[in-house]
């Protein structure tokens, strides 16, 4: 199968995988390509080498990481093994008919723990572009930053990222790197698009959520995506609100570096290899650069445009173009 050539999170990646996912092409492949994506055949009986890295309480136990010489093991257990070295990254899948799987995981856990490792930051978090920058929203899973982003793009907003946010500190300043141009929704929040659920195909077989194209890679033409980095301008850790309207408070430089610190997309796996000053450094400069402030969401899908009125009478944003 001939190779293909993709961005994501701001890398340029070589792969002969065939994604199903809706990821970017670089604008030409004559720049250097920075990871090359290896998927070798079923071996039931591979076993990672190396040695286990003490990792607690990650996706329950299900993702281990082993230290060998020269590269690095996650071990989705039972599934599949994903090696890791400096430019290169090669799945050994132990069972048949999991491609979804090695997606998903490759999408998400491996390119977070090999961007991490390379000096850029990743949160759990989803960002839209609003003026000439990025706002971005981190919350616990279920809280809310999907649903709040997706009112965004139904507002205007174009998508920079869904669910893993890529942060780059350089120059004085924090650069958001674009995701992809695709959003894992519940039928209920593909609802605030306009979109129809029997269009798209789900992540998972046992998931609810569907795996959903933005912008002019649609069919339906959902919201829009921007493909560029941009400066961060705001962060958002999102809470319930107890009473029926929005509210904004700030967060105090200590506090925001232990959020960015819980909140970032492999904690526990970092915090086994990489307990660096560095790292924690990079973390502390994020949290003096970028405004951290809670803001309190209240319940009610009807209650979503309000709150997106409000974050943008308090930020002083006005949707970006794409």
């Amino acid at each position: 199968m001939s190779e293909s050539h993709y961005l994501l999170y701001g890398a340029h990646i070589c792969s002969s995988f065939p994604f199903t996912f809706n990821l970017l092409s670089p604008e030409t492949t004559d720049t250097v390509t920075e990871l090359r994506f290896t998927v070798l055949p079923v071996n039931p009986d591979y076993v990672p080498d190396g040695i286990r890295a003490p990792v607690e309480n990650y996706e329950d136990g299900r993702v281990e990481l082993f230290i060998a010489g020269t590269f690095e093991t996650l071990y989705i257990t039972g599934v599949c093994g994903f090696e890791i070295k400096k430019d290169e990254i090669t799945a050994h899948p132990l069972l048949p008919g999991i491609e979804y799987l090695i997606e998903l995981f490759f999408v998400g856990n491996v390119m977070s723990y090999w961007l991490e490792r390379r000096g850029i930051l990743m949160l759990h978090a989803s960002a839209v572009k609003a003026g000439d920058g990025c706002v971005a929203f981190i919350a616990d899973s279920g809280t809310g930053k999907t649903t709040l982003a997706t009112a965004c793009l139904a507002a205007g907003y174009p998508l920079v990222t869904d669910d893993i946010l890529a942060l780059s500190v350089a120059n004085g300043g924090v650069t958001a790197l674009p995701g992809f141009p695709q959003m894992k929704l519940f039928p209920h929040q593909l609802a605030l698009l306009g979109g129809n659920p029997a269009a798209y195909g789900k992540i998972h077989p046992r998931f609810e959520k569907l795996k959903v194209p933005i912008g002019s890679w649609s069919g339906e033409k959902l919201g829009t995506f921007f493909k560029n980095k941009l400066p961060l301008k705001a962060l958002y850790l999102l809470q319930r609100s107890e009473t029926d309207e929005p509210s904004i408070s700030a967060v105090g430089a200590a506090a925001g570096v232990i959020s960015l610190v819980r909140h970032a997309f492999a904690a526990e796996l970092l915090d086994a290899v990489d307990r660096s000053s560095a790292r924690l450094g990079k973390i502390g400069t994020i949290a003096s650069l970028v405004p951290l402030q809670v803001l309190k969401i209240p319940e009610g899908y009807e209650r979503l445009p309000g709150v997106v009125k409000f974050l943008v009478g308090n930020s002083s944003c006005e949707p970006g173009g794409r």
